[in-house]
């Protein structure tokens, strides 16, 4: 049976000179960046993961040369790690309920790279743009899912946020209509909240779990999740860590899960596009 515990407890239980070595690494990353900073932090914080879980991340600190940028690299492969599934969501499932709609943010024009790269039919960021602006103006969800067809939406596990746990309400009732305060409220990087932001809502199919956010989660992104947090024992889900937003902004944490990427097919109301300023839904021509 799979056990939580706090990462002090399971290397408590090594040798005391690889508890020596794996606390000296961390203290190399705890002095490098800000982000490596937050990441190691929120190893010795972290309460959702499982013994196994800290016993591969031991076992990637003790086979890692000291220097930073190697502890990082080390650290990240441990949060990527593959299998069914990664080490990134092998933690306590949250109560989200099957009918819960999520909502996953992404900046349009990086999203317009990813279309372009996974179909290679585009010509370019450009013209996937171009063609992701029609798609918001159709007002079927039918019809932008046969348009995507069964494109994951992410290249790694997502990032979600919700409005209810224990009901089917749409998420994007709670959210900002402003791309930056947006931003802000899901913790994501100041420059990410300058463009236009797409919403999508949807719900997972059977066999994909709404998992709690962990250190895993956040040190297995393309870039450091400094604005990760842990969850409180006791909630039904995470929470966002919001960064200051634009003045006068209403900034405040949103309900947050992870869970691995699923397809387009899973949408099941029309993608949103959130202007710095307004929002546009798919239905406004």
């Amino acid at each position: 049976m799979l056990v939580q515990m706090r990462f002090d407890e399971y290397l408590g239980g090594l040798l005391p000179q690889q508890q020596a070595e794996i606390r000296r690494k961390l203290t190399i990353l705890a002095g490098a960046e800000s982000g490596d900073q937050r990441i190691a932090a929120g190893i010795w914080e972290e309460e959702r993961l499982f013994g196994d879980v800290w016993k591969a991340l031991c076992c990637a600190l003790q086979c890692c040369p000291e220097a930073p940028p190697d502890i990082r690299a080390a650290v990240r492969d441990w949060g990527r790690t593959p299998g069914p599934p990664p080490y990134a969501l092998l933690a306590e499932a949250t109560r989200v309920c099957r009918e819960c709609i999520l909502a996953w943010c992404r900046v349009m024009e990086r999203f317009a790279r990813w279309m372009d790269e996974h179909d290679g039919v585009y010509g370019g960021v450009t013209a996937a743009e171009d063609a992701l602006r029609r798609l918001v103006a159709e007002p079927s969800v039918d019809v932008q899912r046969r348009k995507l067809g069964n494109m994951p939406l992410a290249r790694h596990p997502m990032w979600a946020t919700l409005s209810r746990h224990d009901g089917a309400a749409d998420p994007a009732e709670a959210l900002p209509c402003d791309a930056p305060a947006l931003g802000a409220c899901l913790g994501l990087p100041k420059a990410w909240g300058r463009g236009a932001m797409l919403v999508f809502r949807y719900t997972l199919p059977n066999g994909v779990n709404a998992c709690f956010p962990t250190v895993a989660s956040a040190a297995g992104m393309a870039r450091w999740n400094k604005s990760w947090r842990a969850a409180p024992l006791g909630e039904p889900h995470g929470w966002t860590c919001p960064r200051p937003g634009p003045a006068g902004a209403a900034v405040r944490p949103l309900p947050e899960v992870v869970h691995q990427r699923v397809s387009a097919d899973s949408l099941v109301l029309p993608v949103l596009r959130v202007e710095p300023g307004k929002a546009v839904s798919s239905d406004e021509r």
